[in-house]
């Protein structure tokens, strides 16, 4: 099994298998991986929902939203393409992205989050644009 390292791109970061480690087969066109469905998890960007701007510390997220230092997570288990998911966050959540992993912290509280909240084993759509 291929060891899981941090790859980068178009300013996102993320921790997984990089596209060269992945199955030839998996890789199919500029939106979808193969066959298999994914799901959307948003990020709720820091300067929609972050009190810290105005001296507050602690940040508050909506209803149904993992906090996270100053930002908001939330698992939304529908199958959508990349591009598609990306933009029912953008419209759904006041211009919310795809999340971006930037820290060894963050990436382990989205794994357990992840685990904790899908229920199949399809792969889960962040940041790192197609």
């Amino acid at each position: 099994m291929p060891q899981a390292r941090p790859v980068s791109h178009a300013g996102c970061t993320w921790t997984g298998l990089a596209p060269e480690q992945l199955p030839s087969e998996t890789i199919r066109g500029s939106e979808k991986m193969g066959p298999v469905a994914y799901i959307s998890l948003c990020l709720l960007g820091c300067l929609i929902f972050n009190p810290s701007l105005a001296g507050v510390q602690a940040v508050a997220c909506p209803r149904d939203w993992l906090p996270f230092q100053n930002d908001c997570y939330r698992y939304v288990p529908q199958e959508k393409n990349w591009t598609e998911a990306e933009a029912e966050c953008k419209q759904q959540w006041n211009g919310a992205h795809l999340v971006s992993i930037h820290s060894a912290e963050e990436n382990n509280m989205l794994a357990h989050y992840i685990e904790r909240e899908h229920k199949t084993n399809n792969p889960v759509w962040i940041g790192l644009g197609p």
